[in-house]
């Protein structure tokens, strides 16, 4: 359905701007701009993440094809696994900023690495740390889809 590819293109595109609006910020003031946005509405990135989550997780099973010929999960794979990885970063970006204060950086994890706990701190950290090259992939991968919606490699 072509809903569902507008959709994912301007949901990929919309949280790779988001994640990746820091590290833009220091060449282009336009992003700067934008991450003061995301600091004064901090609901809105929690909003967009569950979009963006609901929207990858449906690119699964919606093809953009002709009449279902194509191969559903290896045509929108990579659109499809951006925005359910996109969705998640959007939502543990808003969860670790949610009072409106600066992200801090984690302390270190535990020395206990087994805990549940201490893989999912260390789990965040990394997110936390990587959000920008994350979100200009995403940023790729939405322009690739969009001039490439069924062809996996080219």
């Amino acid at each position: 359905m072509y809903i569902f590819y507008f959709l994912s293109v301007a949901s990929l595109l919309m949280a790779g701007l988001i994640l990746s609006s820091e590290l833009l910020g220091k060449k282009i003031n336009f992003f700067f701009d934008f991450t003061k946005f995301t600091k004064t509405y901090p609901l809105f990135l929690l909003i967009l993440g569950i979009v963006v989550l609901l929207i990858g997780a449906f690119k699964f099973a919606i093809s953009v094809g002709n009449a279902g010929i194509g191969i559903p999960v290896v045509g929108d794979f990579f659109p499809a696994v951006g925005g359910v990885l996109g969705g998640l970063l959007l939502i543990l970006y808003y969860a670790s900023n949610k009072d409106n204060a600066e992200i801090i950086e984690a302390e270190p994890a535990e020395t206990d690495d087994n805990t549940v706990a201490a893989r999912l701190k260390k789990i965040k950290e990394l997110a936390m740390t990587y959000r920008g090259i994350i979100g200009l992939v995403l940023i790729a991968v939405a322009i690739i889809h969009l001039f490439v919606p069924q062809i996996l490699f080219f």
